[in-house]
């Protein structure tokens, strides 16, 4: 395991937080590719009828508002554009108490989630991230 600093997730790092953040069935390498794109974390539900899908493509809250929205609109998740000729997006939740920044108010959100779900820092599988 690795630990690192919530504010540095991206990418499907961070989607994998926000699943962990969900209880999410997730599994590494189900299908037993060991390398390539289809390597790495899923969404695995063993139900017949259940969830499947890559954990940075098929499932991405920090970069589709149709995943990501519902869960910063559930969390009461408070968005603040760039102002003043900055590019840095915020989001905070519980009242200002798990603050985050990023590029885009996504990420931004899903950061505060986590962070409010699972501290400011996790510790990661380092066989996964690299």
């Amino acid at each position: 395991m690795s630990r690192v600093n919530v504010s540095t997730l991206e990418g499907a790092v961070l989607d994998w937080a926000v699943a962990k953040c969900q209880n999410l069935p997730i599994k590494y390498d189900p299908m037993g590719f060991g390398s390539g794109s289809e390597a790495g974390f899923w969404v695995w539900d063993d139900d017949p009828k259940g969830y499947i899908t890559k954990i940075g493509r098929g499932y991405s809250p920090s970069t589709n508002w149709q995943l990501g929205g519902p869960i910063a609109d559930a969390q009461n998740i408070s968005l603040i554009s760039p102002s003043d000729g900055s590019t840095t997006c915020s989001a905070y939740v519980k009242g200002g108490e798990c603050t985050q920044n990023g590029n885009t108010l996504l990420i931004a959100a899903m950061r505060a989630y986590v962070c409010s779900v699972l501290g400011e820092e996790i510790d990661l599988p380092e066989k996964a991230f690299h």
